[in-house]
C-alpha cells in the first residue's frame, strides 16, 4: 500500500491512495524521479514527473514552491503533478504510509509553503528560508 499527497499543476492537493507504484507514476503522469527533500519538508520525498521539462508540461507552482522550501529559491522548476511522500520506508524498501492526521500537518506546510512563494513582499524574500 502507498499513500501520499499529489500536487497538481492545477494548483490542488489530494490524498493518494494506491497498491504500487504503478499508482504514483499515474498521479505523475509519466516516468517518476525521486528528490529526497531537506529542511520543513525533511523526511518527505517528491516525486515529480522525470520528463517533465522535455515534454513541456506545465509549471506545477505549489510543488515548486516545496522544492524551494527545501533547496533555495530560484534553483529548479518542477513541471507537471508531483507526489509527497513520507521518506522513510520499511524493511521491504516501501514507503511508509503517511496516516490522516499527518496528511494535514503536511498539507498546513505545502499551503505556507506556497503562500511564501507567491507572496515574497508579505511573506519575506523568496531567498531566505
Amino acid at each position: 500500500m502507498i499513500s501520499g499527497i499529489i500536487i497538481t499543476t492545477e494548483m490542488s492537493l489530494a490524498q493518494l491512495h494506491g497498491n504500487d507504484y504503478k499508482s504514483v507514476r499515474e498521479a505523475v503522469g509519466g516516468y517518476i524521479e525521486l528528490v529526497v527533500l531537506r529542511e520543513e519538508f525533511e523526511g518527505y520525498s517528491l516525486y515529480v514527473q522525470e520528463e517533465g521539462k522535455i515534454l513541456g508540461s506545465p509549471m506545477n507552482d505549489i510543488a515548486t514552491a516545496v522544492w524551494e522550501r527545501s533547496f533555495g529559491a530560484y534553483t529548479d522548476i518542477i513541471l507537471g503533478n508531483a507526489v509527497l511522500m513520507s521518506s522513510k520506508l520499511d524493511s521491504e524498501g516501501n514507503h511508509l504510509l503517511i496516516d490522516d492526521d499527518e496528511v494535514e500537518v503536511v498539507m498546513g506546510k505545502i499551503t505556507q509553503a506556497f503562500y511564501r512563494y507567491a507572496h515574497p513582499s508579505r511573506s519575506g524574500n523568496r531567498h531566505n528560508k
